[in-house]
């Protein structure tokens, strides 16, 4: 069986939008999926991107799977942009995954973000009212402004959730489905605002797992958010949206009035200062790696902002056309840009090889945290030999760093998405000084893309 895969971290500064096909040759069927789609100061690089992604789409092609890590706005805000130019093409979307944020949750961070912030960088995050829209309940908003081209949402919960499962808690995947789910589904949580109870495009399962032509796996992990982090702040935020009646009176009055007066604020500004768990924790991960072994071959290749995707395929692969559809027409040549040109194309890069297949997802984690790393590893240690790129935490910063992810994992190569001289600071001098001792890396920025092909034969 051969399975052949081209995938890009987009070149959008800070945040991540990485895009990915997998092509099965005896099926002649493509599956396409997102990890993320955001950026805080290129809102001209990500629409473009964007806009180049959906044109490659050919007749028949949809969207298979949407990938959100977490609702900070550097990673989802290009997902408006995203699904209205699938809706406009009239292309599906198989499967939205997610991780859970309760309502108390989501209220505490759109406080934080209606107080905390004005301009970032070339957004006024105040006037992206969408998010506003989203951070209130993402479900409901995807369904009421997408419905029409989302077939499901799969609410990932951490895999220790103690809620009911469901009747049918136990759904296995099939081999037979090109994309497959399995997992135990569990009742969906009560909750103060719910509008989308019992809808049945919307399904919540812990221990979570994908696969893709039965040969590719997808493991989703989200850690849980310790009870006692916000429990005052619940138990204001309860007498709040019931003296208000309903979570959406509170939050017009929360925007209406001076923000700083009203009563669920200033229990909010007492938490800030004093809150030692830190939201960037919510972020889901998923590995990427083969279910059976295989034999591959592998090709690389970064380009400039001003490349198009014409002359990315034309150096990458032996195809003149546009970027994504061409693998029922093409085919991997072994002389473009192969390991042997590895080191002309990035120095940084020494003696390493280029990565193989398998890849880690981290979105924000703060994996510096020893208790946090613990449970990270012990969920993806069983496929520490089978990941071979790691998209850095974070974007390179050191409060989710943990250097042991180089030696308790297998991969030989690392990547951050970072903007370039970004107000952050990512990343930083310690993740780019451990990265350098260690093992091969890049950063993909305003200016450079990261595109990876593969050719997968499994046995």
């Amino acid at each position: 069986m051969e399975i052949r895969q081209v995938s890009r971290f987009h070149n959008i500064g800070q945040g991540l939008f990485y895009s990915s096909a997998l092509y099965n040759v005896i099926k002649r069927k493509e599956i396409r999926y997102v990890i993320d789609c955001g950026s805080v100061n290129s809102k001209k690089l990500l629409k473009n991107e964007i806009i180049d992604f959906v044109a490659s789409f050919d007749s028949g092609i949809n969207l298979d799977m949407l990938i959100i890590s977490h609702l900070h706005f550097d990673h989802i805000s290009g997902i408006p942009d995203l699904l209205n130019h699938l809706q406009n093409k009239k292309i599906k979307i198989g499967k939205i995954f997610l991780p859970y944020f309760d309502d108390q949750t989501r209220l505490f961070l759109y406080i934080y973000w209606l107080k905390s912030i004005g301009n970032e960088d070339d957004f006024d995050i105040q006037k992206e009212t969408w998010y506003m829209d989203f951070l209130k309940d993402p479900l409901t908003y995807l369904l009421r402004t997408y419905g029409d081209i989302i077939d499901e949402i799969i609410v990932i919960m951490p895999d220790d959730y103690e809620g009911l499962p469901s009747k049918d808690n136990n759904i296995n995947s099939n081999e037979e489905n090109d994309v497959s789910v399995e997992g135990q589904k569990v009742n969906e949580p009560i909750e103060l605002n719910k509008t989308s109870v019992n809808h049945p495009r919307i399904k919540y399962m812990r221990k979570c797992r994908g696969s893709v032509f039965g040969l590719i796996e997808f493991d989703f992990w989200a850690r849980p958010i310790p009870s006692v982090v916000l429990v005052n702040f619940r138990k204001a935020s309860v007498a709040a949206i019931n003296s208000a009646g309903g979570l959406d009176n509170l939050l017009t009055q929360i925007k209406s009035n001076e923000i700083n007066s009203h009563p669920l604020v200033i229990e909010y500004k007492k938490i800030i200062k004093t809150l030692k768990w830190n939201f960037n924790d919510t972020s889901l991960c998923v590995s990427i790696t083969p279910s059976r072994p295989y034999n591959e071959k592998s090709f690389i290749l970064s380009r400039n902002q001003s490349d198009n995707y014409k002359y990315l395929q034309s150096k990458l692969f032996n195809y003149t056309y546009s970027f994504y559809p061409l693998f029922s027409r093409a085919i991997f040549q072994s002389d473009y840009y192969r390991i042997r040109k590895i080191n002309s194309i990035f120095p940084q890069f020494n003696d390493y090889t280029i990565p193989r297949f398998g890849y880690l997802f981290t979105g924000d984690l703060m994996l510096k945290n020893n208790k946090t790393y613990k449970e990270f590893f012990d969920h993806y240690k069983p496929k520490q030999h089978q990941i071979k790129l790691l998209c850095v935490p974070h974007h390179g910063a050191r409060s989710s760093w943990n250097r042991n992810l180089l030696s308790d994992f297998d991969f030989p190569f690392s990547l951050v998405s970072a903007g370039e001289d970004n107000s952050y600071g990512h990343p930083h001098f310690p993740v780019v000084n451990d990265l350098d001792n260690m093992v091969g890396w890049v950063c993909v920025n305003e200016n450079n893309s990261f595109n990876h092909g593969i050719c997968l034969y499994f046995y």
